[in-house]
């Protein structure tokens, strides 16, 4: 321990998350090859690309508000649902989940992702693997139908931890100087939230416009509250209810000062800004809404 303690002292910071990337990435592929699955890439999307925009689906209970004309538009265009948008009708052009469950609801919720894109070729992107060791990662693809591993994509990201807001913003003005923020030979970098991470796969495959649907972060309830019965009649997994809180825990600064709404501003100034990459939100009731403007004027 004491050794340990040293060398954190010693050693920058680089030098550990340089050494930690790559022992990330060799794993990865080691799965990727044991278990069939899509070839490790640092630009998931680029094979998914027919469009400008691209509209991320998340699961704010605002989704319901979205109107036939405005599914039009969303249908017309590439879309990214992630987490518990398999349990909503509307296929996206790629899928994206993270493990964070204990295994035996992983292998429910798993199961219901095959039944919802049964048939089809959406691809599956696994973020946050890097947190798991060998062996727990093993176990994450073994509850997996195996007829689900050819759709399977590991994704080789990185956690950029900041707990000052101005040191978070220079140290990503920095990486996407040197390009690693944009460049497909670097992990992904994520942040407190699946949308900063999901932001920087969108910008990586060369979107123009980005749409935020479902990405209250209000405290309301998820969208699929509203038919919960009928999708647990239809055989699906519904996550447990939790408590309402006034604010999403990745936007309550009580988890810390780079909420979602800070770490995404800092992306869009350093970033998105600088490529001319136009960020929207749905509706006006996102409390993203104070920084970006409503894609559907409402």
């Amino acid at each position: 321990m004491i050794v340990k303690e040293l060398k954190r002292r010693v050693r920058p910071r680089w030098v550990s998350d340089v050494r930690g990337c790559l022992v990330s990435r060799h794993r990865l592929a080691g799965l990727t090859r044991r278990f069939g699955l899509r070839p490790l890439s640092g630009n998931p999307l680029a094979r998914v690309k027919k469009s400008d925009t691209l509209f991320i689906l998340g699961s704010g209970d605002s989704i319901n508000e979205i109107r036939a004309q405005e599914w039009s538009q969303i249908s017309s265009a590439d879309s990214l649902g992630f987490n518990g948008w398999y349990l909503h009708a509307f296929v996206p052009s790629v899928f994206v989940t993270e493990p964070g469950k204990d295994l035996d609801q992983l292998a429910l919720e798993y199961a219901s992702i095959e039944k919802r894109y049964a048939g089809r070729d959406t691809p599956i992107l696994i973020k946050d693997m890097e947190r798991y060791r060998r062996e727990e990662m093993a176990s994450i693809l073994e509850v997996m139908p195996r007829r689900l591993h050819p759709r399977i994509a590991l994704t080789w990201d990185w956690e950029l931890r900041e707990d000052d807001p101005a040191r978070f913003s220079a140290r990503l003005a920095r990486l996407a100087r040197l390009g690693i923020v944009t460049g497909a030979g670097y992990p992904v970098i994520r942040t407190r939230s699946s949308v900063f991470y999901l932001l920087v796969l969108a910008l990586r495959a060369g979107y123009r416009r980005i749409v935020l649907c479902g990405i209250d972060l209000n405290g309301s309830e998820y969208f699929y509250e509203a038919c919960r019965s009928s999708l647990e009649a239809e055989g699906y997994w519904v996550p447990p209810r939790r408590p309402l809180s006034a604010t999403h825990k990745t936007e309550d600064p009580g988890f810390g000062p780079v909420t979602v709404s800070v770490a995404l501003d800092a992306l869009h100034a350093e970033v998105l800004h600088k490529l001319d990459i136009s960020l929207y939100v749905a509706f006006r009731s996102s409390k993203l809404y104070s920084i970006f403007p409503a894609y559907f004027g409402r």
